[in-house]
């Protein structure tokens, strides 16, 4: 508990000047990220705190129906009329000035595009990207960020920051071991 206050302080002081209104909404995103993440590891320091994951957190219960405006102009797409997981991820890199996964496919609105991006990992830190199956043709999929684990009744799941997750921004849990892919962002 000590590391996750630890952690929203410092991704509260990296927010600069914020509204009241803004400021409560960060701090409601902020507990609910860290009450859902369960992370079995100690949280990074401020300084190495992935920047993708600070701004990921800024879009917290942003939901198609409400939040349609802000999800497009990061996403890039209607996310009302398309699959956007992949749209956000990618977006939230474009953001902060790195190569998403339109550098290494030909098709970044997939999921799957992420399988080629990064460095591949077996073990998950915060910040990784984990791309998931989803649907029943291959080239479906769901991709997120990871930010921790559970286990439940002995099955271990990820806690996975991502987009289109009940139609909105927000954190899921995803069995461990259907995951395709886990890729570490280029450092």
């Amino acid at each position: 508990m000590k590391h996750l206050c630890i952690l929203c302080m410092a991704i509260l002081m990296s927010c600069g000047n914020t509204t009241a209104n803004e400021h409560n909404r960060e701090n409601e995103a902020f507990y609910e990220l860290y009450r859902t993440a369960a992370v079995r590891t100690s949280f990074p320091s401020r300084s190495s705190m992935p920047s993708h994951v600070i701004l990921a957190t800024k879009y917290l219960h942003f939901s198609e129906k409400t939040h349609s405006r802000e999800l497009a102009k990061l996403t890039g797409v209607n996310v009302r009329r398309t699959e956007w997981c992949a749209a956000f991820i990618n977006g939230l890199l474009r953001q902060l000035n790195k190569p998403g996964s339109e550098s290494v496919s030909d098709y970044p609105l997939t999921a799957r595009s992420f399988m080629d991006f990064g460095i591949e990992v077996k073990d998950p830190k915060i910040g990784d990207i984990v791309v998931f199956p989803r649907g029943n043709q291959g080239w479906q999929g769901h991709v997120g960020i990871y930010v921790g684990n559970k286990t439940i009744n002995g099955i271990e799941y990820y806690s996975i920051l991502g987009g289109n997750q009940n139609d909105k921004v927000s954190v899921e849990l995803y069995r461990a071991n259907k995951a395709l892919s886990i890729r570490r962002l280029d450092s």
